[in-house]
């Protein structure tokens, strides 16, 4: 008889693969549910870390919008990048922001991509050899927002202002992978 392996909701609901948004990681504004995948605002601003980080290879993870347009931002962050902001408001964390498309850093914005609506899939990838940080938007190539420093680095989300359900991490079976690339795990 072949012993049973449990498996946490997370793992279930990720494929296996247990990165979820870090419950030890994140601002008081941030809130967590469906085993840590979603993410949620209160209406201050916060970011959480998720649990994994990288520092080597081409990886990618998505985030599907749970609104549409709101003030909140998907990227990547190193342990540095402050919690009781957005990722992208520091120079230790790069965002894309749901509500204009706007690519952030160090607090400053650039015109990028579009808006995400409720449902839409927020593709990041990042190539530690190249440092290239590119989003996708339900699978089509937005562009490199940003060439990285080096580093250590963690998916993160986070609301400048944005209430409710933000988005769910997704690091297993990628709605839309992008050849070359691993999912984060």
């Amino acid at each position: 008889m072949t012993p049973f392996k449990a498996m946490s909701l997370a793992q279930a609901l990720t494929g296996g693969v247990a990165t979820t948004w870090n419950p030890s990681d994140k601002s008081a504004n941030i809130t967590l549910s469906l085993a840590n995948l979603r993410a949620s605002g209160n209406g201050s601003a916060g970011s959480a870390r998720a649990t994994v980080s990288k520092a080597s290879g081409k990886w990618q993870f998505e985030v599907t919008a749970r609104q549409t347009g709101g003030s909140w931002l998907i990227g990547v962050g190193k342990i540095g990048a402050g919690l009781t902001s957005y990722p992208g408001s520091d120079v230790n964390g790069y965002g894309y922001h749901a509500g204009n498309g706007n690519k952030y850093n160090n607090g400053s914005p650039t015109a990028f991509g579009t808006s995400l609506a409720s449902g839409d899939v927020l593709g990041v990838t990042i190539d530690f050899a190249t440092l290239a940080l590119v989003f996708y938007k339900n699978g089509v190539l937005v562009g490199t927002a940003f060439t990285v420093s080096s580093g250590t680095y963690f998916p993160m989300i986070g609301a400048a202002s944005g209430t409710g359900a933000l988005g769910d991490l997704n690091t297993g079976t990628l709605a839309y992978p992008v050849g070359g690339f691993t999912a984060w795990n």
